[in-house]
């Protein structure tokens, strides 16, 4: 073996030795970055401090040069894990009249939201050069890796798809918390902290956790989506509803949980997400502004029309992800069980309706201006 032979085999082993280490060192720091968001907020008194704290902060590292590849996935996946643990928790046969009530006005909620979505969707293909399933996937409140995935696989641009979900996310999550307390006079605690000052003991604690975590992490394997935060909900919250007394689990556990959503929220912005959206900026920020507006319209109405309180009810129609928003309910004054339940209904509609639905638009191969326009708008 020649010296330059040496060499090369050695300094590659070195640098296989760092890969390890340089990846560590990106989780510590996102982490660290999101800590400190959280406190810093929570210091200043901003609400739902331990989202918007770590959103922000990651947000700025990360546009400030800071890598956070591989971890946003995994921290936010514990993160949904998590929190769809707590929810579970939480469940008892309390929340099934809410439910039973909200349920036929939800559908209709759900009809005009994907209806407005649609519609926003075409406007977007026909302002810009995206392609009309890209345009429709970037315009319909689903969840982010659900929404990316059907566009991958419909052949879509992904990069596109997930800059208008970040932004609209990221716009929801900063809105909300501000515009609640303007809303109604005083925002609620939510109903879940009267139980949550008697924590589940030690071994309730250490099997609500198991129960939760074990499912969520086998629905993750088995691909179902959104089965991170649903799958742990639905474990949970039936054993509870069959008698266990499986919960509710310490605050500190909620705490965690929004603190990893919001460090992954944070961890999705970027600067080539900002270039994606300075493409379509001003059509994007109008089909996020509408949406939101229509959302929170609707939360209104379902405050008026059901039982269900103001905060309750906007945040369970508001387009932004389940995870996020049922977080946001915890300090925002909502029913994070009533608020998840409702946000899993939209997305079960969205998986049902929107593959034939985008199937049906690319076998037309409908293009800008009807006459086949070259896609310009597919990743390559």
């Amino acid at each position: 073996m020649t010296r330059t032979t040496c060499r090369t085999f050695l300094q590659n082993m070195v640098a296989k030795g760092k890969q390890p280490l340089r990846t560590l060192w990106r989780g510590l720091t996102t982490t660290a970055a999101g800590v400190a968001g959280a406190w810093l907020a929570d210091r200043l008194g901003i609400p739902a401090a331990m989202i918007l704290g770590p959103m922000v902060a990651v947000a700025l590292y990360r546009l400030g040069g800071g890598k956070t590849e591989p971890w946003q996935e995994p921290l936010g996946g514990l993160g949904r894990l998590l929190i769809g643990t707590v929810i579970g928790s939480t469940f008892g046969v309390d929340v099934i009249g809410p439910l039973k009530t909200a349920a036929a006005p939800m559908v209709v909620v759900v009809s005009v939201i994907l209806g407005v979505s649609f519609a926003l969707g075409w406007r977007l293909h026909r302002a810009t050069h995206l392609k009309i399933s890209t345009a429709m996937l970037a315009s319909v409140p689903g969840g982010l890796p659900t929404m990316v995935a059907l566009a991958s696989d419909t052949d879509c641009d992904t990069t596109v798809v997930a800059a208008v979900h970040v932004a609209r996310v990221t716009t929801v999550v900063l809105l909300i918390p501000a515009l609640l307390p303007l809303l109604v006079t005083k925002v609620g605690i939510p109903t879940i902290e009267s139980a949550a000052a008697v924590p589940a003991g030690c071994w309730a604690t250490v099997g609500t956790l198991a129960i939760g975590l074990s499912s969520g992490l086998v629905a993750m394997r088995l691909k179902v989506p959104s089965g991170s935060l649903m799958i742990p909900i639905l474990a949970v919250g039936a054993v509870n509803l069959l008698g266990a007394e499986f919960g509710p689990l310490d605050i500190e556990y909620r705490k965690l949980a929004m603190l990893l959503i919001g460090v992954s929220v944070g961890a999705q912005v970027s600067r080539n997400s900002l270039r994606q959206m300075k493409a379509v900026a001003v059509p994007a920020i109008l089909n996020i502004a509408t949406i939101i507006f229509v959302g929170l319209l609707l939360g209104w109405a379902l405050s008026v029309t059901t039982e269900l309180d103001l905060p309750t009810a906007l945040l369970s129609c508001a387009p932004g992800g389940a995870s996020t928003l049922a977080a946001l309910a915890c300090d925002l004054g909502g029913d994070i069980r009533i608020v998840a339940a409702l946000h899993f209904i939209r997305q079960i509609a969205l998986l049902l309706f929107m593959p034939p639905i985008l199937n049906y638009f690319n076998r037309r191969g409908v293009a800008r201006h009807s006459h086949g326009a070259p896609d310009s708008s597919r990743n390559r």
